[in-house]
């Protein structure tokens, strides 16, 4: 904690501080009940509410505060991987309607990967969703399955192809469907 003195305090405060410089001062100085009062009059950021939750004793009341100003997709998988709040995150980010982004996101960067996975599923992924399943995250062989039932693109199996370890039935399936296209234009 920086010691700094009331008098040295009255002064930054009498200064129109900064939403930065009270957050400073929340979380180094014995003048953090101040601070934080003075930031709540000044309309903090969702910004500012997440570095509190993450950084400060002042976490219940910036979640709070957070919830009472709208966060954003962004704010909520910020707080599920880097907070304690990571639970009250993720069940509000599944009422406001995760984009296949957030869930992509959630899988591969937190504990939330199966119950995301799902949730991506009934939101109907898109085949480039799926081809980054594959490359990156332990549902290789799961997306790899949905990716079949959806039809890939040759585009699709050539990405598989150059970056996974699916190159080999990628390259199958791309066989079968450049021979049912010639079929086609034979006809």
């Amino acid at each position: 904690m920086k010691k700094i003195t009331k008098e040295e305090f009255n002064q930054v405060m009498s200064e129109n501080p900064s939403n930065k410089d009270l957050r400073y001062l929340i979380e180094y100085t014995e003048y953090k009940q101040e601070a934080w009062e003075q930031l709540l009059k000044q309309s903090p950021s969702n910004e500012d509410l997440r570095y509190l939750i993450e950084y400060t004793e002042y976490k219940q009341e910036a979640w709070d505060q957070l919830l009472k100003q709208d966060p954003s997709n962004d704010d909520l998988r910020h707080l599920i991987r880097w907070t304690e709040y990571e639970q009250e995150a993720w069940e509000q980010l599944l009422k406001q309607s995760p984009s296949n982004g957030d869930l992509k996101y959630l899988i591969k960067y937190t504990k939330y990967e199966q119950e995301a996975w799902e949730q991506l599923l009934k939101q109907s992924p898109s085949n480039g969703d799926l081809r980054l399943l594959i490359r990156y995250t332990e549902y290789k062989q799961e997306a790899w399955e949905q990716l079949l039932k959806q039809n890939p693109s040759n585009e699709d199996l050539r990405y598989l192809i150059e970056h996974t370890e699916y190159h080999k039935q990628a390259w199958e399936q791309l066989l079968k469907q450049e021979k049912m296209i010639d079929k086609i234009r034979k006809r």
